[in-house]
């Protein structure tokens, strides 16, 4: 089974658009990832371009408590 795998998204928005690239790949285990929060947090900080953030699943597209309550905090910081 191949690891999970995740995605800091950066670019910039325009009106509707997002225009973002893939940056600071993290590489899990099969069955879980850690994103680096602290980098992500920093990047936002100093340049203000974090956008989101893209999330692999090896093991099918079920998304786990972990998962939501993850979502649900970086919705939080834009409500």
């Amino acid at each position: 089974m191949p690891n999970e795998i995740a995605y800091i998204l950066v670019g910039k928005k325009s009106n509707f658009l997002l225009f973002a690239r893939l940056l600071k790949r993290t590489k899990g285990t099969p069955t879980s990832v850690e994103i680096d929060w602290e980098w992500a947090l920093k990047r936002e900080e100093k340049k203000g371009d974090v956008l989101g953030f893209y999330h692999s699943h090896s093991h099918g597209m079920e998304i786990s408590g972990r998962d939501v309550k993850t979502m649900m905090a970086w919705a939080s910081c834009f409500a």
